[in-house]
């Protein structure tokens, strides 16, 4: 008893095993330098004197 497998199962299993493992670990990056100066600064509630003060 020979057990086979078409191509067309085999891409289905491959797409669903990689969106489960880039699901699970999907926030486990923190943030870049870049991302995190954007963050701050775009900051509704600071004026331009501590965004200024902030980036020197």
């Amino acid at each position: 008893m020979k057990i086979t497998i078409k191509n067309q199962y085999l891409i289905y299993i491959g797409l669903l095993i990689a969106f489960l493992l880039r699901a699970f670990n999907l926030n486990y990056q923190g943030l870049w330098n870049d991302e995190l100066y954007t963050a701050v600064t775009s900051h509704p509630r600071l004026s331009i004197i501590e965004v200024i003060d902030f980036l020197k």
